[in-house]
């Protein structure tokens, strides 16, 4: 099973049958797992992506859960991992095709980037784009723009702690200059705000566990360097 799953030839012709942006970063993963001579070269084989590249904007990432009346469930990458993916692809290729997909899924996509999924990734794929290795694209600040003010919609739309909080420490691990104002205040009111509302929260759990839990990640935002230290008596 090994020998057929590195047979670059076959790889290459499932690339174009690919239904699903997870599905193409897992072959394009595998592809560059292979070690030593490789009949298919990285651009021709990432140039396979070409027609599902222009999807990206518009594949759902939730899609209904079935027989469960309004439920979603997690389908497929999110905003985030498609942006890096074709930022990839299109250093690679040089395509105008991967360049337009990007862009797409920056301005035009009909999905809305995630706390849970995307929140944690925005802020350094902010910086990246601002002034980190795909700064040099053309538009590169303006998509930094736009995915920050994707960044601030998000913390301003009341994420629940546990996606603050996983922002706050992505935040927290980049250098000082890589991080807009605007971002460090809007993550400061949304944490201020989300421990403003630690004893409206408590009736909202069923154990002991999910609220010692609960606790515990309104401590990590407490006494992270985003806010001077603050203890939970304090709010």
């Amino acid at each position: 099973m090994e020998e057929y799953l590195s047979d670059v030839n076959l790889l290459a012709h499932l690339a174009p049958t690919a239904q699903s942006a997870r599905w193409t970063q897992e072959l394009w993963q595998h592809y560059t797992s292979l070690k030593g001579h490789r009949s298919v070269s990285s651009t021709s084989f990432v140039e396979l992506f070409s027609d599902i590249a222009g999807l990206f904007k518009s594949l759902p990432v939730w899609r209904p859960a079935p027989h469960e009346p309004g439920v979603f469930r997690h389908s497929d990458l999110a905003l985030t991992d498609r942006i890096k993916l074709l930022a990839e692809w299109q250093a690679i290729s040089l395509s105008a095709v991967f360049y337009g997909a990007l862009r797409d899924v920056v301005f035009d996509t009909s999905e809305e980037f995630s706390a849970w999924l995307d929140g944690s990734d925005l802020p350094e794929l902010v910086w990246e784009f601002r002034g980190g290795k795909w700064s040099s694209l053309q538009g590169g600040g303006e998509i930094a723009d736009q995915l920050e003010g994707n960044l601030v919609k998000i913390l301003e739309g009341a994420a629940p702690s546990s996606a603050l909080n996983r922002i706050r420490e992505s935040v927290e691990c980049m250098e000082e200059e890589a991080v807009s104002e605007r971002v460090i205040d809007t993550l400061k009111s949304a944490i201020m705000f989300e421990l403003g509302q630690t004893s409206l929260n408590i009736d909202d759990f069923d154990s002991e566990t999910e609220l010692e839990d609960h606790v515990e990640r309104l401590e990590g935002l407490a006494s992270g360097q985003t806010l001077m230290p603050l203890g939970l008596s304090d709010v």
